[in-house]
């Protein structure tokens, strides 16, 4: 993808996708990968200089579903854990962070998507491990929250 409009033009191109935890280091194997894909479909490329590398994280969860909602903890609202669909699910997500933080209720079915859903113990802003403590009492963190 053309990135500006300076002379010679820059180009954008990627992806790769490796489990490698928190590293945040370019590989070689990944390099190669992108090079070569690139330089099959366009063969002019083989001569082009590389100006920029770039490394980034894929923050997924155990379900590989997104957190989204509220935390457990005032004020705050989730929005992580999208993964490789992250781009995808960028109007679907600004839709219910906003309903959730503007309206105080959502207009579908979300405890599938519960940050709180990985949690138990106490409550972490009480001085507790999680913040799960009011699940527990049958009071569910968020609770305020209705659905349409």
């Amino acid at each position: 993808m053309p990135r500006d409009g300076a002379v010679p033009q820059r180009l954008v191109t990627g992806s790769t996708l490796e489990d490698a935890g928190f590293d945040k280091c370019v590989t070689p194997r990944g390099i190669e990968k992108i090079l070569s894909t690139a330089q099959e479909l366009v063969p002019k490329l083989a001569n082009a200089e590389i100006v920029e590398l770039w490394c980034g994280l894929r923050p997924d969860t155990p379900d590989h579903l997104p957190l989204l909602g509220p935390a457990g903890v005032d004020g705050l609202t989730i929005a992580t854990g999208h993964y490789r669909n992250g781009i995808l699910l960028t109007p679907i997500t600004a839709k219910l962070v906003r309903e959730w933080i503007v309206e105080k209720q959502v207009s579908m079915d979300w405890e599938i998507f519960d940050p709180l859903r990985f949690a138990g113990g106490g409550n972490i802003a009480d001085g507790g491990d999680s913040l799960a403590d009011d699940q527990a009492s049958g009071n569910p963190a968020g609770s305020e929250f209705a659905h349409k």
